[in-house]
Protein backbone atom coordinates (compact mmCIF):
# COMPACT_ATOMS: atom_id res chain seq x y z
CA UNK A 1 0.00 0.00 0.00
CA UNK A 2 1.15 3.44 -0.75
CA UNK A 3 1.29 5.82 2.45
CA UNK A 4 1.99 9.59 3.11
CA UNK A 5 4.56 9.65 5.62
CA UNK A 6 4.69 12.10 8.34
CA UNK A 7 6.38 12.65 11.31
CA UNK A 8 5.29 14.21 14.72
CA UNK A 9 7.19 15.73 17.65
CA UNK A 10 4.78 15.04 20.88
CA UNK A 11 5.34 17.10 24.07
CA UNK A 12 4.00 16.07 27.13
CA UNK A 13 4.53 17.05 30.77
CA UNK A 14 3.90 13.29 31.62
CA UNK A 15 5.57 10.07 31.10
CA UNK A 16 3.30 8.55 28.94
CA UNK A 17 3.30 4.93 26.86
CA UNK A 18 4.58 6.26 23.53
CA UNK A 19 3.63 3.16 21.05
CA UNK A 20 0.16 3.42 22.94
CA UNK A 21 -0.09 6.72 22.14
CA UNK A 22 1.30 6.63 18.59
CA UNK A 23 -1.55 4.25 18.03
CA UNK A 24 -4.18 6.66 19.23
CA UNK A 25 -2.74 9.42 17.29
CA UNK A 26 -2.51 7.13 14.04
CA UNK A 27 -6.38 6.16 14.15
CA UNK A 28 -7.75 9.09 15.08
CA UNK A 29 -6.38 11.19 12.46
CA UNK A 30 -7.12 8.70 9.50
CA UNK A 31 -10.47 6.63 10.47
CA UNK A 32 -11.78 8.54 13.65
CA UNK A 33 -11.50 5.68 15.91
CA UNK A 34 -13.11 2.44 16.23
CA UNK A 35 -15.98 3.07 19.09
CA UNK A 36 -18.24 0.26 19.55
CA UNK A 37 -17.94 -1.18 15.78
CA UNK A 38 -18.27 -4.45 15.02
CA UNK A 39 -15.10 -6.20 14.25
CA UNK A 40 -16.44 -6.81 10.56
CA UNK A 41 -16.40 -3.08 10.15
CA UNK A 42 -13.19 -2.55 12.09
CA UNK A 43 -11.86 -4.86 9.37
CA UNK A 44 -13.43 -3.33 6.90
CA UNK A 45 -11.57 0.14 7.79
CA UNK A 46 -7.86 -1.64 7.81
CA UNK A 47 -6.86 -0.07 4.23
CA UNK A 48 -7.70 3.45 5.72
CA UNK A 49 -5.92 3.02 8.80
CA UNK A 50 -2.89 4.99 9.41
CA UNK A 51 0.27 2.79 10.45
CA UNK A 52 2.68 3.64 13.34
CA UNK A 53 5.96 3.30 11.39
CA UNK A 54 8.09 4.11 14.19
CA UNK A 55 8.32 5.47 17.93
CA UNK A 56 11.54 7.25 19.57
CA UNK A 57 10.86 8.72 23.38
CA UNK A 58 13.38 10.92 25.37
CA UNK A 59 13.49 13.39 27.81
CA UNK A 60 14.53 17.42 27.57
CA UNK A 61 14.47 19.29 30.70
CA UNK A 62 11.24 18.65 32.53
CA UNK A 63 9.06 17.86 28.99
CA UNK A 64 8.83 14.28 27.93
CA UNK A 65 9.60 14.19 23.78
CA UNK A 66 8.08 11.68 21.37
CA UNK A 67 8.76 11.27 17.63
CA UNK A 68 6.11 9.14 15.61
CA UNK A 69 6.07 8.68 12.19
CA UNK A 70 2.93 7.54 10.72
CA UNK A 71 1.98 6.49 7.52
CA UNK A 72 -1.09 7.70 6.04
CA UNK A 73 -2.69 5.93 2.57
CA UNK A 74 -3.17 7.80 0.00
CA UNK A 75 -7.01 6.68 -0.46
CA UNK A 76 -7.78 9.07 2.17
CA UNK A 77 -6.43 12.24 0.19
CA UNK A 78 -7.53 13.95 -2.17
CA UNK A 79 -5.01 15.66 -4.70
CA UNK A 80 -5.17 19.14 -2.73
CA UNK A 81 -3.30 20.45 0.26
CA UNK A 82 -6.62 20.93 1.88
CA UNK A 83 -6.58 17.40 2.19
CA UNK A 84 -3.27 16.58 3.48
CA UNK A 85 -3.79 19.68 6.02
CA UNK A 86 -7.51 18.15 7.30
CA UNK A 87 -5.76 14.70 7.77
CA UNK A 88 -2.61 14.46 8.75
CA UNK A 89 -2.62 17.94 11.91
CA UNK A 90 -6.62 18.63 11.32
CA UNK A 91 -8.11 18.03 14.68
CA UNK A 92 -5.17 16.92 16.53
CA UNK A 93 -3.33 20.42 16.25
CA UNK A 94 -6.50 21.33 19.01
CA UNK A 95 -6.08 18.48 21.07
CA UNK A 96 -2.35 18.04 21.66
CA UNK A 97 0.93 19.23 22.08
CA UNK A 98 2.51 18.38 18.81
CA UNK A 99 4.09 19.70 16.02
CA UNK A 100 4.86 17.86 12.04
CA UNK A 101 8.47 18.14 11.91
CA UNK A 102 8.36 16.21 8.29
CA UNK A 103 5.87 14.73 5.89
CA UNK A 104 7.37 12.35 2.75
CA UNK A 105 5.16 12.00 -0.07
CA UNK A 106 4.78 9.03 -2.15
CA UNK A 107 5.50 9.00 -5.89
CA UNK A 108 2.31 7.87 -7.08
CA UNK A 109 0.53 10.77 -4.91
CA UNK A 110 3.18 13.74 -6.55
CA UNK A 111 2.22 12.29 -9.95
CA UNK A 112 -1.07 14.41 -9.32
CA UNK A 113 0.70 17.54 -8.18
CA UNK A 114 1.97 19.55 -11.07
CA UNK A 115 3.66 22.19 -8.89
CA UNK A 116 5.54 25.19 -10.22
CA UNK A 117 4.28 26.33 -13.67
CA UNK A 118 7.97 28.21 -13.69
CA UNK A 119 10.43 27.36 -11.07
CA UNK A 120 13.71 28.28 -10.96
CA UNK A 121 14.66 27.88 -14.17
CA UNK A 122 11.78 29.18 -16.10
CA UNK A 123 12.14 32.61 -14.05
CA UNK A 124 15.64 32.65 -15.08
CA UNK A 125 14.57 32.57 -18.53
CA UNK A 126 12.25 35.13 -17.74
CA UNK A 127 14.83 37.87 -16.27
CA UNK A 128 17.45 36.52 -18.61
CA UNK A 129 19.90 36.10 -15.33
CA UNK A 130 21.29 32.76 -15.25
CA UNK A 131 24.04 32.55 -12.76
CA UNK A 132 23.64 34.44 -10.11
CA UNK A 133 20.74 35.40 -7.11
CA UNK A 134 17.84 37.56 -7.87
CA UNK A 135 17.55 40.92 -6.19
CA UNK A 136 13.87 41.33 -4.74
CA UNK A 137 12.58 44.45 -3.77
CA UNK A 138 9.72 46.28 -2.20
CA UNK A 139 7.60 49.33 -3.28
CA UNK A 140 7.16 51.27 0.02
CA UNK A 141 4.90 53.02 0.53
CA UNK A 142 2.28 51.61 -2.31
CA UNK A 143 -0.66 53.23 -0.79
CA UNK A 144 -1.39 56.93 -2.06
CA UNK A 145 -0.16 57.26 -5.34
CA UNK A 146 -1.25 57.58 -8.51
CA UNK A 147 0.00 55.55 -11.40
CA UNK A 148 2.12 57.95 -12.84
CA UNK A 149 3.66 58.28 -9.32
CA UNK A 150 3.58 54.59 -8.94
CA UNK A 151 5.66 53.53 -11.84
CA UNK A 152 7.97 56.68 -11.40
CA UNK A 153 8.91 54.41 -7.86
CA UNK A 154 8.58 51.42 -9.84
CA UNK A 155 11.26 53.05 -11.95
CA UNK A 156 13.76 54.21 -9.09
CA UNK A 157 14.19 50.45 -8.28
CA UNK A 158 14.92 49.45 -11.91
CA UNK A 159 17.35 51.64 -12.59
CA UNK A 160 19.28 50.61 -9.42
CA UNK A 161 19.20 46.85 -10.68
CA UNK A 162 16.88 45.01 -8.71
CA UNK A 163 15.38 41.99 -10.85
CA UNK A 164 11.91 42.12 -9.17
CA UNK A 165 10.14 44.66 -7.71
CA UNK A 166 7.22 43.73 -5.73
CA UNK A 167 4.06 45.28 -4.21
CA UNK A 168 3.87 45.89 -0.47
CA UNK A 169 1.83 42.31 0.51
CA UNK A 170 -0.91 45.11 2.66
CA UNK A 171 -1.47 47.40 -0.61
CA UNK A 172 -5.62 46.00 -1.12
CA UNK A 173 -6.49 49.58 -1.68
CA UNK A 174 -5.21 50.44 -5.26
CA UNK A 175 -7.93 53.10 -6.39
CA UNK A 176 -5.56 55.45 -7.30
CA UNK A 177 -3.15 53.47 -8.93
CA UNK A 178 -5.65 50.39 -10.57
CA UNK A 179 -4.57 47.00 -10.73
CA UNK A 180 -4.21 46.67 -14.77
CA UNK A 181 -3.14 50.30 -15.48
CA UNK A 182 -0.28 50.42 -13.06
CA UNK A 183 1.00 47.01 -14.73
CA UNK A 184 1.16 48.32 -17.57
CA UNK A 185 2.90 51.81 -16.37
CA UNK A 186 5.25 50.02 -14.77
CA UNK A 187 5.96 47.46 -17.59
CA UNK A 188 7.17 50.59 -20.03
CA UNK A 189 9.16 52.39 -17.10
CA UNK A 190 10.90 48.84 -16.70
CA UNK A 191 11.67 49.24 -20.55
CA UNK A 192 13.11 52.56 -20.19
CA UNK A 193 15.30 51.58 -17.14
CA UNK A 194 16.67 48.29 -18.91
CA UNK A 195 18.05 50.53 -21.88
CA UNK A 196 19.97 51.84 -19.04
CA UNK A 197 21.14 48.95 -17.10
CA UNK A 198 20.84 46.44 -19.64
CA UNK A 199 18.86 44.06 -16.76
CA UNK A 200 15.68 43.45 -17.34
CA UNK A 201 13.51 44.18 -13.93
CA UNK A 202 9.88 42.62 -13.40
CA UNK A 203 7.12 44.34 -11.58
CA UNK A 204 5.40 41.75 -9.89
CA UNK A 205 1.76 42.95 -8.56
CA UNK A 206 -0.40 42.24 -5.36
CA UNK A 207 -3.21 39.98 -6.60
CA UNK A 208 -6.02 40.63 -4.50
CA UNK A 209 -9.72 40.26 -4.93
CA UNK A 210 -12.35 37.96 -3.57
CA UNK A 211 -10.97 34.29 -4.28
CA UNK A 212 -13.74 33.64 -7.28
CA UNK A 213 -12.31 36.97 -9.02
CA UNK A 214 -8.30 35.77 -8.72
CA UNK A 215 -7.95 33.34 -11.87
CA UNK A 216 -9.68 35.80 -13.73
CA UNK A 217 -7.88 39.32 -12.61
CA UNK A 218 -4.65 37.36 -13.15
CA UNK A 219 -5.28 36.52 -16.77
CA UNK A 220 -5.64 40.14 -17.38
CA UNK A 221 -3.01 40.96 -15.23
CA UNK A 222 -0.90 38.53 -17.60
CA UNK A 223 -2.37 40.46 -20.59
CA UNK A 224 -1.78 43.69 -19.82
CA UNK A 225 1.56 42.37 -19.43
CA UNK A 226 2.26 41.19 -15.75
CA UNK A 227 5.10 37.90 -16.02
CA UNK A 228 4.05 36.89 -12.19
CA UNK A 229 2.10 38.07 -9.27
CA UNK A 230 2.06 38.11 -5.46
CA UNK A 231 -0.02 36.19 -3.60
CA UNK A 232 -0.89 35.95 0.64
CA UNK A 233 -0.94 31.97 0.53
CA UNK A 234 -2.05 31.61 3.59
CA UNK A 235 -4.77 33.93 4.23
CA UNK A 236 -6.12 32.88 0.64
CA UNK A 237 -5.30 29.21 1.07
CA UNK A 238 -3.36 27.05 -0.68
CA UNK A 239 -5.74 25.42 -2.94
CA UNK A 240 -6.44 29.22 -4.88
CA UNK A 241 -2.73 28.79 -5.32
CA UNK A 242 -2.46 25.44 -7.14
CA UNK A 243 -5.71 26.63 -8.99
CA UNK A 244 -3.84 29.88 -10.00
CA UNK A 245 -0.44 27.75 -10.67
CA UNK A 246 -2.70 25.38 -12.94
CA UNK A 247 -4.66 27.80 -14.82
CA UNK A 248 -2.58 31.03 -14.94
CA UNK A 249 0.43 31.54 -17.37
CA UNK A 250 2.77 33.35 -14.70
CA UNK A 251 4.59 32.71 -11.64
CA UNK A 252 3.96 33.06 -8.29
CA UNK A 253 5.34 34.45 -5.16
CA UNK A 254 3.98 33.37 -2.28
CA UNK A 255 4.39 36.11 0.28
CA UNK A 256 4.42 34.53 4.28
CA UNK A 257 1.52 36.46 5.89
CA UNK A 258 -0.37 35.17 8.67
CA UNK A 259 2.16 32.17 8.57
CA UNK A 260 4.19 32.77 12.27
CA UNK A 261 0.94 31.55 13.79
CA UNK A 262 1.68 28.33 12.08
CA UNK A 263 5.62 27.42 12.47
CA UNK A 264 6.61 30.28 15.28
CA UNK A 265 6.04 28.00 18.11
CA UNK A 266 8.44 25.07 19.72
CA UNK A 267 5.34 22.63 20.08
CA UNK A 268 2.70 23.20 17.99
CA UNK A 269 2.44 24.00 14.65
CA UNK A 270 3.93 22.63 11.02
CA UNK A 271 8.28 23.22 10.99
CA UNK A 272 9.28 26.01 8.14
CA UNK A 273 11.11 23.35 6.24
CA UNK A 274 7.40 21.51 5.38
CA UNK A 275 5.41 23.94 5.16
CA UNK A 276 7.61 26.62 3.40
CA UNK A 277 9.77 23.86 1.96
CA UNK A 278 7.51 21.31 1.06
CA UNK A 279 3.90 22.27 0.92
CA UNK A 280 4.56 25.72 -0.80
CA UNK A 281 6.12 24.30 -3.46
CA UNK A 282 3.58 21.66 -4.25
CA UNK A 283 1.20 24.16 -4.09
CA UNK A 284 2.86 25.64 -7.16
CA UNK A 285 4.39 28.47 -5.45
CA UNK A 286 7.54 29.48 -7.90
CA UNK A 287 9.30 31.92 -5.58
CA UNK A 288 8.73 31.14 -1.57
CA UNK A 289 9.39 34.12 0.59
CA UNK A 290 9.89 33.16 4.51
CA UNK A 291 11.77 34.70 7.56
CA UNK A 292 15.64 35.20 6.95
CA UNK A 293 17.82 34.14 10.09
CA UNK A 294 18.73 37.39 10.24
CA UNK A 295 16.27 39.71 11.02
CA UNK A 296 13.70 40.97 13.61
CA UNK A 297 11.84 37.70 13.41
CA UNK A 298 14.30 35.14 12.75
CA UNK A 299 13.77 31.62 12.20
CA UNK A 300 16.54 29.34 13.25
CA UNK A 301 19.45 29.15 10.91
CA UNK A 302 19.37 25.08 10.09
CA UNK A 303 15.65 25.57 9.47
CA UNK A 304 16.30 28.58 6.81
CA UNK A 305 18.88 26.26 5.07
CA UNK A 306 16.72 23.22 5.43
CA UNK A 307 13.64 24.88 3.89
CA UNK A 308 15.96 26.37 0.91
CA UNK A 309 17.12 22.59 0.44
CA UNK A 310 13.45 21.23 0.09
CA UNK A 311 12.89 23.79 -2.19
CA UNK A 312 15.35 23.23 -4.42
CA UNK A 313 16.25 19.77 -4.13
CA UNK A 314 14.70 17.13 -6.99
CA UNK A 315 11.21 16.00 -6.39
CA UNK A 316 9.76 13.95 -9.15
CA UNK A 317 8.39 16.13 -11.92
CA UNK A 318 7.71 19.13 -9.55
CA UNK A 319 9.95 22.01 -10.54
CA UNK A 320 12.34 23.25 -8.29
CA UNK A 321 10.79 26.75 -6.56
CA UNK A 322 13.26 29.94 -5.89
CA UNK A 323 14.12 29.87 -1.58
CA UNK A 324 13.11 33.93 -1.41
CA UNK A 325 14.80 34.93 2.95
CA UNK A 326 13.64 38.16 3.81
CA UNK A 327 14.02 40.37 6.45
CA UNK A 328 17.38 42.23 7.33
CA UNK A 329 19.11 41.47 4.02
CA UNK A 330 21.52 44.35 3.61
CA UNK A 331 25.02 45.84 1.90
CA UNK A 332 26.21 44.57 5.66
CA UNK A 333 25.28 40.73 5.07
CA UNK A 334 24.47 39.87 1.99
CA UNK A 335 27.77 38.27 1.52
CA UNK A 336 26.53 36.05 4.57
CA UNK A 337 23.34 35.29 2.61
CA UNK A 338 24.83 34.06 -0.28
CA UNK A 339 27.24 32.48 1.48
CA UNK A 340 24.86 30.71 3.35
CA UNK A 341 21.91 30.41 0.68
CA UNK A 342 24.44 29.85 -2.60
CA UNK A 343 23.08 31.12 -6.26
CA UNK A 344 19.58 29.91 -6.49
CA UNK A 345 17.98 31.78 -4.59
CA UNK A 346 15.90 34.96 -4.34
CA UNK A 347 17.27 37.73 -1.71
CA UNK A 348 14.15 39.97 -0.61
CA UNK A 349 16.29 43.56 0.08
CA UNK A 350 13.39 46.07 1.88
CA UNK A 351 14.63 48.50 4.88
CA UNK A 352 18.56 48.78 4.22
CA UNK A 353 17.57 50.42 0.62
CA UNK A 354 15.48 53.23 1.71
CA UNK A 355 18.08 54.89 4.34
CA UNK A 356 20.55 56.05 1.86
CA UNK A 357 21.36 59.08 1.64
CA UNK A 358 21.15 59.34 -2.32
CA UNK A 359 17.75 57.59 -2.52
CA UNK A 360 16.64 54.31 -3.33
CA UNK A 361 18.16 53.95 -7.01
CA UNK A 362 21.28 54.27 -4.97
CA UNK A 363 20.40 52.11 -1.94
CA UNK A 364 19.81 49.01 -4.19
CA UNK A 365 22.80 50.27 -6.40
CA UNK A 366 24.88 49.52 -2.81
CA UNK A 367 23.51 45.93 -2.48
CA UNK A 368 24.30 45.07 -5.92
CA UNK A 369 27.79 46.27 -5.51
CA UNK A 370 28.07 44.28 -2.72
CA UNK A 371 26.61 40.89 -4.19
CA UNK A 372 28.59 41.34 -7.10
CA UNK A 373 31.81 41.21 -5.09
CA UNK A 374 30.70 38.55 -3.04
CA UNK A 375 30.26 36.52 -6.55
CA UNK A 376 33.74 37.70 -7.45
CA UNK A 377 35.25 36.80 -3.97
CA UNK A 378 36.09 40.38 -3.21
CA UNK A 379 35.68 41.30 1.09
CA UNK A 380 33.21 43.95 1.49
CA UNK A 381 36.14 46.31 2.65
CA UNK A 382 37.66 46.10 -0.28
CA UNK A 383 34.45 46.45 -2.72
CA UNK A 384 33.72 49.59 -0.55
CA UNK A 385 36.66 51.64 -1.13
CA UNK A 386 36.45 51.42 -5.11
CA UNK A 387 32.58 52.28 -4.55
CA UNK A 388 30.93 55.41 -2.76
CA UNK A 389 27.12 54.37 -3.07
CA UNK A 390 28.20 51.24 -0.69
CA UNK A 391 30.41 53.49 1.25
CA UNK A 392 27.75 55.46 1.90
CA UNK A 393 24.92 53.07 2.67
CA UNK A 394 27.69 50.60 4.87
CA UNK A 395 28.35 54.38 7.11
CA UNK A 396 24.19 54.59 7.80
CA UNK A 397 23.91 51.33 8.69
CA UNK A 398 27.04 50.46 10.77
CA UNK A 399 26.07 53.84 12.64
CA UNK A 400 22.80 52.75 13.26
CA UNK A 401 23.56 49.12 14.33
CA UNK A 402 26.13 50.54 17.03
CA UNK A 403 23.31 52.90 18.45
Amino acid sequence: MNYIEVTYLLTTKEEINPEEKAKEIAISLSIGGTGDLPPEKIKELEKYEGKVLDVFSYKEGKRFKTLIKIGFPVILFEHTIPSILSIIYGKISFTEDIKVVDIDFHPAFLDHFKGPRYGINGIREIVGIHHEPLLMTVLKPCVGLTTEEFANEFYKHAVGEADIVKDDEIFFDDSLAPFEKRIEACVKKAEEAEKITGRKTLYIPHLTGRVDELIQKAKRGVEAGAKGFLINALPYGFDILQRLSEEVDAFFIAHPSFSGTIFKTNHLGIRTPVFFGKLMRLAGADIVMYPSPYGKSPIEHTDALETAENLRKDLEHINPSFPAPVGRISPLNIHTAFKDFGNQTVFGICGSIYKHPDGVSAGIEAVRIALDCSLTGVSLEECAVANPELQKALKVLNKEKNI
